[in-house]
């Protein structure tokens, strides 16, 4: 792999060859054996910047004001824990951030990626690692933007959500990114689904028995995994599961007869503007044959209003998955549909 450089008189293009070369090859002294995933970043003072590279480690050198040349050398730089690719970076308030997909298992079940990102107080170094932004998505790969735009701050990434989608055919996504007061960045929370339906994928739910810690006398169980499409998180015509007037937590349940190795699983919440409420928070759990435990690796469980909210995690083997919903305060919480989709790859956990 090797990066070059490209021209051209518009954003838009065309664009021809700078230089009729790479910019960075496998020839270049400390390059990496990987050349991939290049970004560019203008300091305040003019001088440019490109960061690149793979698993086999982040690259970055300084570029020439011509931008088809190195000024000094290759450098490798610290203290960026688990970098796998797709570096971003960027500068606010004085302070440099550093955002790349990162693999490994405190973030990520095997063979995907979650989103870490390290400050530093000098664009080449050191760095310093300050956490996950955000969590694995349903690819493989995450590769991250984040931009500001009329004030607001926003994280451009990609996932397999949209219909068809899969590892390699990823949609575009973007989401809200918020700030602490100390300049650390707030995870990311995945408004994930798609207005055109359903995320992709086989859905075991159907073929599955529900149950629940509790049922309102005028709610039906049976609606959340009956298939339906809700239009929005009102539209309870095909009927609701919900809790009223129960608060905290409560669950529902699939129970199959044989053990299915799950990976992924997309709540659409009910909302019914009266005594139910989109819920504060979830998990999700699996019955490892003794005991219930939460899922290994499971991103966000999403919240959100009028969508599928997919959270993934590694692959289990279980005959039994739970969904625990915590209700806000004042409310109760109700769901109109939740599948349970078939994993895709990789080996069950359990």
């Amino acid at each position: 792999m090797d990066i070059g450089v490209a021209v051209g008189d518009s954003p838009l293009g065309p664009f021809t060859d700078a230089k009729g070369g790479p910019l960075v090859s496998d020839a270049t002294p400390n390059s990496s054996p990987l050349n991939i995933d290049p970004t560019v970043f203008t300091d305040d003072d003019g001088q440019v910047y490109m960061y690149w590279g793979s698993y086999y480690g982040l690259r970055a050198a300084r570029l020439n004001r011509d931008m088809t040349s190195i000024s000094g050398s290759v450098i490798t730089p610290s203290g960026v824990s688990n970098f796998w690719e797709a570096p971003w970076m960027f500068k606010r308030e004085g302070v440099y951030y550093l955002a790349y997909a990162a693999n490994d298992s405190g973030c990520a079940s095997p063979g995907h990626a979650c989103i870490r990102y390290a400050t530093a107080s000098s664009p080449l170094g050191p760095w310093t690692h300050r956490g996950v932004v955000l969590d694995q998505v349903t690819s493989t790969t995450n590769h991250p933007a984040i931009i500001e735009f009329k004030g607001r701050w926003y994280m451009v990434y990609h996932n397999a959500n949209a219909p068809g989608g899969g590892d390699f055919r990823r949609s575009v996504t973007l989401d809200r990114l918020s700030w602490n007061a100390d300049g650390t960045m707030q995870k990311v929370v995945q408004t994930t689904g798609s207005a055109g339906g359903p995320p992709s994928g086989v859905n075991l739910a159907p073929g599955a028995t529900a149950s629940a810690s509790y049922v309102s006398p005028w709610e039906a169980l049976g609606a959340v995994n009956d298939g339906f499409v809700p239009s929005g998180s009102a539209d309870h015509s095909h009927g609701a599961y919900g809790n009223w007037d129960h608060r905290g937590t409560e669950w529902i349940e699939y129970r199959w007869p044989a053990a299915q190795t799950v990976d992924r699983v997309a709540a659409y919440w009910f909302d019914d503007d009266l005594g139910i409420d989109l819920p504060a928070s979830c998990r999700v759990q699996y019955w490892n044959g003794s005991a219930y435990a939460d899922v290994p690796g499971q991103s966000a469980c999403g919240v959100a209003g009028d969508t599928y909210n997919v959270t993934t995690f590694t692959p289990v083997a279980t005959t039994r998955l739970r969904l625990n919903m915590t209700a806000r305060p004042g409310y109760s919480t109700g769901v109109l549909e939740w599948m349970a989709l078939q994993a895709r790859s990789a080996a069950p956990a359990g």
